[in-house]
């Protein structure tokens, strides 16, 4: 039983991959946040547990999902709290265990979310050409801690301008930043 594990090993087969997506290192703006993983098989069963400054705060058990939004009758979070998240496997045949890193998000202040809210609007109102609109948004919530967004627009940005080298360098830093080191190197790979 022993020699397919090592067997294993001197094949160079690759470790299953379990990577926290989002919030990661980021403040969010709903205190229902969407949590979000990569993983090798969807289907490995999984156990996400958030945590409070003191204790667990809420868990589940997820199955073929690379989602799960945190649920309304769950324990409200709140303003001013660090809050962090894991996914770990439950299954004992998965060898060895998978488990993310802690990720770190804070729930953002209804007053800085209207702030950010007219900031938007302005922009909106005067709407420049796809990769400055999509930019100035990422800065706006980069600026705001809003990491994950400021990365969905910096995205949003290279797709209008996939030879935009300054663009993808900004994308891997703010990949890098979360705790995205592989996608950082792949975007940066790309340069």
């Amino acid at each position: 039983e022993g020699s397919s594990a090592i067997g294993g090993l001197r094949s160079g087969e690759k470790a299953a991959r379990l990577v926290a997506v989002s919030p990661c290192q980021t403040r969010v703006r709903t205190s229902q946040p969407v949590f979000t993983w990569k993983i090798d098989d969807p289907s490995t069963e999984l156990k996400l547990t958030v945590y409070g400054a003191s204790a667990t705060v809420w868990q589940t058990e997820v199955s073929n999902a690379t989602r799960v939004k945190y649920p309304a009758d769950a324990p409200a979070l709140k303003t001013g709290v660090s809050y962090s998240w894991t996914l770990e496997t439950t299954d004992p045949l998965v060898s060895p265990p998978l488990r993310t890193p802690a990720s770190f998000f804070e729930l953002m202040a209804p007053a800085d979310a209207t702030t950010l809210d007219l900031d938007l609007s302005q922009l909106d109102a005067n709407k420049p050409g796809p990769v400055t609109y999509h930019l100035t948004r990422a800065s706006l919530y980069f600026d705001r801690g809003l990491v994950d967004e400021a990365i969905t627009e910096t995205e949003n940005a290279l797709a209008a301008d996939p030879d935009n080298q300054s663009l993808r360098t900004i994308l891997a830093r703010l990949y890098a930043e979360t705790g995205r080191t592989q996608d950082a190197i792949t975007e940066l790979n790309k340069t």
